[in-house]
């Protein structure tokens, strides 16, 4: 999604609809101009509804820590490399997982939160 103009002046928005490339032009001028940009706006915004409105159908049923780890993970992974997928999960299955896993969300406060990171500090210092 963005506004791009033409060699011939002309002004147009590049988006896509599913996998499909699709471009939509507006004219010339400032009109199309203010045009494309609205279009543009419009096309981000329902994409941004969209990803929310599927976020919290995931996460609608989550109820322990260590189901919203997995569905984070699940929901981010795809867009990461190998490296940054083998990091968090380590770092869940090794550290978050064990101390907080098992606490219901909500049960779960910001003085545990302080102490998990108090704890995890204090045993991995220098």
């Amino acid at each position: 999604m963005s506004v791009h103009i033409r060699k011939n002046g002309s002004y147009y928005v590049r988006f896509r609809k599913g996998k499909k490339q699709c471009n939509k032009t507006f004219g010339k001028g400032q009109g199309a101009r203010t045009a494309a940009e609205e279009f543009d706006r419009s096309i981000r915004a329902e994409r941004q509804k969209a990803k929310t409105e599927k976020h919290h159908a995931s996460f609608k049923n989550v109820r322990y820590i260590d189901q919203l780890a997995f569905l984070y993970f699940r929901e981010t992974a795809l867009d990461n490399r190998k490296q940054w997928k083998e990091d968090w999960k380590n770092m869940l299955n090794r550290h978050i997982l064990p101390r907080l896993g098992l606490t219901p969300l909500t049960h779960l406060e910001q003085g545990d939160i302080v102490d998990f990171v108090t704890l995890q500090r204090t045993l991995y210092s220098s």
